[in-house]
């Protein structure tokens, strides 16, 4: 199931956000946390993973369809019809009228595409170790703007075989350049996957 354009869903929360009232903000809040329950359940089973912090700066996972952070410890389907997308920021309220603050930083060193990669741990700036990847975009001088990335929405790569074993990635972004062969930059975050289910728990970094 195709995702709803990012661009539709933070605009629309904030268009609400400007003819709500406070009494249908807190109603809002409460749908908000309803539609997360209704897709990811939390566990309760392990400790929170580790933020890796080689990534070159925090991102955040952002529910696409309720544009609000994944809840800290939860577990979300390979292919979550939710989408999930990375912020430069904690999103835990209505969205900033400029979506551009929302973007990761801007390119540098020559970088043009942006690329969404899973990678083993430590690898994350050698595309041909990548386990998995999406298709490129092209930066335009620009930082990426809310990119999508979760395993089952990445199609390139032996997808059936990462879901099979399992085990512990980097998930997230890389910015290119020299015909999308060098990395230039990189932003993601830990997840561990479970092994022939898919469902993943993912790191946050400090809030």
């Amino acid at each position: 199931m195709t995702p709803p354009s990012i661009a539709q869903i933070f605009a629309a929360a904030v268009a609400a956000r400007h003819r709500s009232s406070g009494a249908a903000v807190r109603r809002t809040a409460v749908g908000v946390f309803a539609a997360i329950v209704a897709t990811v359940f939390l566990s309760g089973c392990a400790g929170p993973l580790t933020w890796d912090s080689s990534s070159d700066a925090k991102v955040y996972l952002v529910n696409n369809t309720t544009a609000v952070d994944f809840p800290d410890g939860a577990t979300v389907d390979w292919n979550t019809d939710q989408g999930v997308v990375l912020c430069s920021f904690p999103l835990v309220g209505p969205p900033p009228d400029d979506q551009t603050k929302m973007a990761l930083p801007a390119p540098t060193n020559g970088a043009v595409d942006v690329i969404a990669f899973l990678a083993p741990k430590g690898s994350e700036r050698t595309k041909s170790t990548w386990k998995l990847w999406g298709d490129a975009s092209t930066l335009d001088g620009k930082g990426a703007l809310l990119p999508a990335v979760w395993p089952g929405y990445l199609n390139n790569g032996d997808a059936k075989a990462v879901k099979n074993a399992g085990g512990t990635y980097s998930m997230g972004v890389a910015y290119l350049k020299g015909d999308d062969e060098t990395v230039v930059s990189a932003y993601y975050t830990t997840i561990t996957i479970d092994a022939g289910k898919g469902t993943w728990k993912f790191a946050s970094p400090s809030k």
